[in-house]
């Protein structure tokens, strides 16, 4: 006597069923590019050079960009392919706002009958101590993950904590400062801590268009009970954003991360809308997705509602 199918089995049989029509978008995931260490370091070096020599001549030629009140023109997007905004950038210019909204992403691998899916529900906001720095932090009260294989789980609870700073050096130049903490039930065994330190660049092209970008290492320690698992990343972004009118700005961006031993983790590309009224209340909405590299997300989304002080 057959059984009769539970609500799990229903759900599975219908994200087969989309995984497969997915296909030809993982087929070009299943090729990623996996490079050996040498060759992989002196392609993301080069990436990084690149990214210098198209930002250092903007240097010279761009005013003070802060006190121009160029901040609706540059500005990276918060979308990430990880939890707590890891490897993101921050606005170069000190803000305090205030924003909630939600962000998900997604492993869709049929191949291996395995699918990852995580959504959160995040608060946050930022404080300018002065003219040059500004210090953040965000919650995520709630984080949902399943994981589809040949056992499913799905957990839910608090998601994870992230308080960080940021400081411009000059004109354009600035530092971010970022340190991450889960506090969810699934890491009760082992805690990993997130720390990030990143070099930000942010300017004006024209009055229409904004550049920006930033280079940095993100650290990882996992600590339990048996022994702690430290790693390391390398990070480089670069995008722009393009004022389709007075209230309303679209932003791209091409991301890469690294190991140190070479490891190619994501070649990915961004892309934003964000809208924005004159009394400084908007929204922000952004997709991430990974182009090649060992990470295996289909897609990271994000949704913003903010509100600058």
């Amino acid at each position: 006597m057959s059984e009769k199918p539970t609500n799990v089995t229903r759900w599975q049989s219908g994200w087969l069923r989309t995984a497969v029509r997915m296909s030809r978008l993982r087929r070009f995931h299943r090729h990623t590019v996996f490079l050996p260490a040498k060759k992989t370091s002196l392609l993301f070096a080069g990436g990084l050079v690149l990214l210098s020599a198209l930002l250092l001549p903007l240097t010279a030629a761009a005013g003070s960009y802060c006190e121009n009140d160029a901040r609706a023109i540059g500005g990276p997007l918060q979308v990430s392919l990880t939890d707590g905004g890891r490897g993101t950038g921050a606005e170069l210019c000190p803000v305090s706002a205030i924003w909630f909204g939600g962000h998900g992403r997604a492993i869709v691998a049929p191949e291996d009958f395995y699918g990852n899916i995580v959504a959160s529900a995040g608060i946050g906001g930022s404080y300018a101590l002065g003219a040059n720095t500004a210090v953040f932090a965000s919650f995520d009260p709630a984080r949902y993950q399943l994981v589809i294989s040949s056992i499913s789980a799905a957990t839910s609870g608090t998601g994870t904590v992230t308080l960080g700073a940021t400081h411009r050096l000059k004109s354009e130049w600035g530092l971010l400062g970022r340190l991450t903490a889960p506090t969810g039930p699934e890491y009760r065994n082992a805690t990993p801590l997130g720390a990030d330190l990143m070099l930000l660049y942010e300017s004006m092209y024209s009055p229409d268009l904004g550049v920006h970008g930033h280079l940095g290492i993100l650290g990882e320690v996992a600590i339990s009970g048996a022994r702690t698992d430290p790693r390391l990343n390398t990070v480089a972004a670069t995008g722009a954003s393009y004022m389709l009118a007075s209230w309303c700005k679209i932003v791209a961006e091409a991301r890469a991360s690294a190991t140190v031993t070479g490891a190619v983790d994501h070649i990915s590309a961004a892309l934003g809308l964000v809208v924005e009224s004159v009394n400084g209340n908007g929204v922000e909405l952004g997709a991430e997705i990974p182009l090649a590299g060992r990470n295996r997300t289909l897609a990271a989304i994000s949704l913003r509602l903010f509100s600058k002080l």
